[in-house]
């Protein structure tokens, strides 16, 4: 074989051979390439997440920078605030032992003064104890001028004990002037013989004298209306029994009373008390003259009422009376003591006047008629109405009672008057013999008139010339 063809021989061999180990590596080499793919895509991928990364550590070190900027800029900002802080503190700390060091000079000055103040309180409560012993000693003092004064507060009774005084008044009326007359009374030379002691004068033309109710009832309301003229006008003044019972006029003593009110109530109070509860036998004298002179002249007045229609009752009449006065005197001298001036008032005139009517005097306004004009309207005092004076002004501290004319009653009374008054009229035409024989029986008596009482009256009194008992 020539050299070439063995060459080539061998070459076809050896490229057999390699294919042959092409064929037999060929799964291999697949997984080669397969691996160089895989190799290929993880270096792109590793190429990719290096490129992530670096963009990463590029941000990174972006924020690395900001963060130390940052923490450059806390750190100083904290030197700052903790520079500020300890300022501050030691600002705060100056401030707070500075007000700590105050504080201990106001506790140090507030320590003193206490101990002064103690002493102070030592020295007040010594004092104290002198000035509690000089009060005590001037409330004995001032116990003592009181009790030496008289003055005291005003009984919170009192307008109790005024309504007892008024119903007393009208019991005692009803009881010996109001009663029922028997019927054999002599009721004409009854109405004669009171007519004479001036009774009928009280209520002028209004009083019958008969057994009707309202002759009772007028009857009674004369003698209330007497009584009570008489305690205004000479018991229930400001300084009975010291004032003039013969005269409305006041006398010295009043004078000052008044003068005393006007300028100064206090001592019009202790002057008017120092007067009324002077405990000396003149002033019981007086106060039983008083009295005395009230008795006689209702007495005088209602003597044919206790002697003609009943048996004689002008003793017990008297002592009932006398009573009365008597718990009338002690409620005024009571009244009198007190630190404001209490007065009476027993006039219709009087505008201030409050009066109340008797509720068996039935109060008609319906009940006017021919027969009253010409009469008014006029009241008739049964009870004085009681003042109270509390500075310049007054107050009514008890309302009196009244009868008014234009009250059923009294217009009742009036024509039954007038028709008894004109048949005693016309019998004492009919008989002026046995008229003249009554009258004077009834002057020689002595017992009704009042011209005999006021000459006992002016023996007893000397020069006192008392009021006149008629014509009310």
């Amino acid at each position: 074989m020539t050299e070439p063809n063995y060459e080539l021989t061998e070459n076809w061999k050896a490229f057999e051979q390699a294919a042959k180990n092409i064929f037999k590596f060929s799964n291999d080499i697949i997984e080669i390439d397969k691996l160089n793919q895989t190799i290929k895509e993880l270096q792109e991928t590793i190429k990719q997440r290096d490129d992530e990364i670096d963009k990463r550590e590029t941000v990174e070190r972006a924020l690395v920078l900001r963060f130390e900027k940052s923490a450059a800029d806390w750190g100083k900002e904290r030197e700052s605030l903790e520079t500020n802080l300890k300022s501050s503190k030691e600002a705060h700390v100056a401030q707070e032992v500075l007000h700590a060091k105050n504080a201990f000079k106001k506790a140090q000055s507030h320590a003193a003064r206490e101990k002064e103040f103690e002493k102070e309180r030592a020295e007040h409560a010594a004092l104290a104890s002198g000035y509690k012993e000089q009060l005590e000693s001037c409330r004995a003092e001032l116990d003592r001028m009181k009790h030496a004064i008289g003055l005291e507060e005003m009984n919170d009774n009192l307008p109790d004990d005024l309504e007892r005084l008024a119903a007393d008044l009208h019991k005692l009326a009803m009881k010996y002037c109001g009663m029922p007359l028997p019927d054999d009374c002599p009721v004409d030379a009854l109405f004669i013989a009171l007519q004479n002691s001036g009774f009928l004068g009280i209520f002028p033309r209004a009083i019958p004298i008969s057994n009707s109710e309202e002759s009772a009832l007028l009857r009674a309301a004369a003698l209330e209306a007497f009584v009570a003229k008489r305690l205004a006008e000479k018991m229930f003044r400001s300084l009975y029994p010291w004032s003039n019972p013969s005269t409305l006029e006041p006398n010295i003593l009043e004078w000052i009373g008044d003068d005393f009110l006007e300028t100064d109530p206090r001592k019009e109070a202790i002057f008017r008390s120092l007067i009324v509860s002077s405990d000396i036998k003149d002033g019981d004298n007086r106060k039983k003259a008083i009295m005395d002179m009230i008795l006689d002249e209702t007495l005088a007045v209602c003597a044919p009422m206790l002697t003609m229609p009943l048996r004689e009752r002008q003793a017990s009449f008297r002592m009932d009376l006398s009573k009365f006065l008597s718990n009338a005197a002690e409620v005024w001298n009571d009244a009198q003591r007190s630190y404001t001036r209490i007065t009476a008032a027993s006039e219709s005139e009087d505008e201030d006047g409050m009066w109340e009517p008797r509720l068996e005097h039935d109060l008609s306004d319906s009940a006017v008629s021919e027969h009253q004009e010409g009469l008014g309207a006029a009241i008739k005092i049964l009870f004085p109405t009681i003042y109270q004076f509390v500075g310049d002004e007054s107050a009514v501290l008890h309302n009196g009672y009244a009868l008014w004319s234009h009250q059923q009653l009294y217009i009742t009374g009036t024509k039954e008057f007038q028709v008894q008054s004109s048949r005693v009229n016309s019998r004492d035409l009919d008989m002026p013999s046995n008229a003249m024989k009554r009258r004077s029986s009834v002057s020689q008596k002595g017992s009704f008139t009042p011209r005999s009482l006021s000459r006992s009256r002016m023996s007893m009194r000397g020069n006192e010339t008392p009021r006149s008992m008629v014509g009310l």
